[in-house]
């Protein structure tokens, strides 16, 4: 799936870049990377993606 959603994330689609920021940060189909995962949770938050926006929220609770 994250193979998948890469592809999907060069032809820049909100939802595509929202579940494989998800893949980065739990580790699934790719190597565990919050870096990554909170730049694609941005991007797709900036389309509107509202489950990317409560992603960044808990990102930055759990830094805290």
């Amino acid at each position: 799936a994250a193979e998948l959603y890469h592809k999907a994330t060069e032809q820049d689609h909100g939802l595509a870049q929202y579940r494989l920021g998800t893949c980065y940060a739990n580790g699934s189909g790719v190597a565990k990377d919050e870096v990554k995962a909170e730049k694609l949770f941005e991007n797709a938050a900036e389309k509107g993606i509202a489950a990317a926006k409560a992603e960044l929220k808990r990102l930055n609770r759990k830094r805290r």
